[in-house]
């Protein structure tokens, strides 16, 4: 089988690439399939990403040459299944289907509004999480017999400890004696509540605390200045080639979303064995079941977030059983392991085999 995935951008922190690539380099599942990779933005540093895939870039900004372009494509690499990542390319998808004969595949991974009628048209619509099918349903009007609901997952190889704890907290300038509370995400206000996580940490002094930020996004500036105008033993890094080092340096983990459809760091942490708190919103719920895998907080509520967070630092026994539930819960059912034969048998039956 050949397979063909179309997105806008693979970056470092994109959730996307990454299930991209554990999709297609789990040759013990796949056997001899070609998975090729066409993309418009690629600003990838770790090269790891790309080894599972042919990797070709569109340079054209005008969809009749996009189309025009991936119809040739297809046909020289005799192409079976396009998989999308993003609605202009599930359009792209759809109108070369009519021309060619390929099958279409579009993996929902976030919730987006506007332009319905250009808007998820491919055979079989993946949806990350339930919350992600009930706003297909929804907002959409897509029926239930178009989505399959496929969890996003971890390859559990990834989870390699190149610099130690001890390595970091040097570098980072951190003692060792603080707690170090963790985000990995996009510095966003809007979708991520960075800001709700913020206005949390200012307001929790009486303990030895830092916050370690990993990200880029439009809101680096209010993070800095907050930072700065509060005295506040906050550190923010860029996207960081080996996320999972500094996994390992968190005391607690917190994602403050305001908009989550299925987070994968919520997966990474949860791995780690972290103890997590996160917002009652989207898909987490999905992930993280409030008093047996973690705690939920109401979403956008400041007071409730620093209720959780007092919590764990005054019972760290409960945040450790929380965090090995969440682990044990991870392997049983977001694994490679677990999520790719879904995939394998979505594809099998779409051409026949």
């Amino acid at each position: 089988m050949n397979i063909l995935f179309l997105h806008n951008k693979i970056t470092q922190s994109c959730g996307i690439t990454r299930i991209m690539s554990n999709i297609a380099r789990e040759k013990n599942y796949w056997g001899n399939n070609n998975f090729f990779l066409i993309v418009g933005l690629d600003d990838l540093k770790n090269k790891k990403y790309y080894l599972p895939f042919k990797k070709f870039k569109i340079f054209h900004s005008n969809l009749i040459f996009d189309i025009i372009f991936i119809i040739n494509f297809c046909v020289k690499n005799n192409i079976q299944v396009i998989s999308s990542f993003h609605r202009y390319y599930d359009l792209i998808a759809v109108v070369v289907s009519k021309i060619i004969n390929v099958k279409t595949i579009t993996i929902v991974q976030s919730k987006v509004f506007g332009k319905k009628k250009l808007s998820y048209h491919a055979q079989i619509l993946i949806a990350v999480s339930h919350s992600i099918k009930s706003h297909l349903n929804n907002e959409f009007k897509i029926q239930n017999d178009k989505i399959q609901v496929i969890h996003n997952f971890i390859d559990t190889n990834d989870f390699n400890i190149i610099k130690s704890r001890y390595e970091l907290l040097n570098i980072l300038n951190i003692k060792k004696e603080e707690k170090i509370i963790g985000f990995i995400g996009r510095i966003n206000n809007e979708e991520k509540g960075v800001d709700i996580l913020l206005k949390a940490f200012q307001k929790i002094k009486d303990y030895r605390l830092t916050l370690l930020l990993i990200g880029s996004g439009p809101d680096e500036e209010y993070v800095k200045s907050f930072a700065k105008k509060n005295n506040l033993n906050i550190i923010l890094i860029k996207e960081t080639e080996n996320v999972y080092d500094y996994y390992n340096l968190f005391d607690l983990f917190i994602l403050p979303s305001r908009v989550e459809p299925f987070g994968i760091v919520l997966l990474e942490a949860g791995y780690m064995r972290i103890p997590i708190i996160a917002s009652n919103v989207d898909g987490i719920p999905e992930i993280i079941k409030n008093m047996e895998t973690g705690f939920l907080f109401e979403p956008g509520n400041v007071n409730d977030l620093i209720y959780k967070i007092r919590f764990y630092l005054e019972n760290p026994k409960v945040g450790e059983e929380f965090a090995q539930n969440l682990f044990d819960k991870i392997l049983n059912n977001f694994t490679s392991k677990k999520i790719i034969p879904q995939y394998q048998q979505l594809y099998n039956s779409m051409i026949g085999n």
